[in-house]
């Protein structure tokens, strides 16, 4: 009895030990702010935690096509770079992290992870609807007869944009506008549900040329 009750305490031991042991492995989280454009910049971070050592760690950015090394005793570590087009295609990749300890005689991987990310050929966007004198609050309604700021919000994260001509064209209730930046003040002047699409091109002085097309239904109500 006492053998059994002396092996199931050791057992008990092990299992405590190893449990510990899962808790406080080192563990990596990646992220990234994709969806970008191509030939445009992401932003990816890898954050190691349950890592006490202060000694010089490698990190190791590779998404299968250009790989990226990065040596420092940080356990937060951020790369931006761009993704040309010459390169990578508006698709779905993966950009796996490794973190490495140096050792006299190789390499030890103390933790590893990857983040999806999303690369699209033309822009990325959607519409905001601000009420008058409500700028910070996007909303679904709005008063008829009150004047409604639409915004095309553009993602771009490196300013990327900057270097292109943006044109922008409004489709609302039948009517066509045009503007030269992000904003069509608009008075909605019947009760409904309204649909609101703009089109947005961007043309750069290589003559490359990208567009999008946002789309928002709100409701326009006599009484708010």
């Amino acid at each position: 009895m006492n053998f059994l009750v002396k092996n199931f305490k050791f057992l008990l031991l092990i299992i405590l030990y190893d449990i510990d042991n899962v808790r406080s492995s080192p563990e990596l989280y990646i992220t990234n702010n994709a969806p970008s454009m191509l030939d445009s910049n992401i932003t990816f971070t890898a954050i190691l935690r349950n890592y006490d050592s202060k000694d010089q760690l490698m990190y190791k950015f590779d998404d299968g096509i250009l790989m990226k090394e990065y040596k420092t005793v940080s356990h937060n570590v951020s790369m931006n770079r761009s993704f040309p087009s010459s390169l990578y295609k508006a698709d779905f990749y993966y950009m796996n992290v490794s973190v490495l300890a140096e050792t006299f005689f190789f390499d030890k991987t103390v933790a590893s992870n990857f983040s999806r990310f999303e690369l699209k050929k033309d822009l990325i966007g959607d519409i905001s609807v601000y009420r008058d004198g409500q700028s910070s609050v996007d909303v679904d309604e709005v008063a008829v007869g009150e004047n409604v700021s639409l915004v095309v919000n553009l993602v771009d994260h490196s300013n990327f944009l900057q270097k292109a001509a943006i044109d922008y064209s409004w489709s609302i209730d039948f009517e066509k506008h045009q503007t030269l930046d992000n904003m069509l003040i608009y008075n909605f002047t019947e009760a409904g549900s309204k649909n609101i699409k703009a089109f947005v091109t961007a043309v750069f002085s290589n003559n490359d040329f990208r567009y999008g097309y946002f789309e928002r239904t709100i409701t326009a109500k006599g009484v708010l």
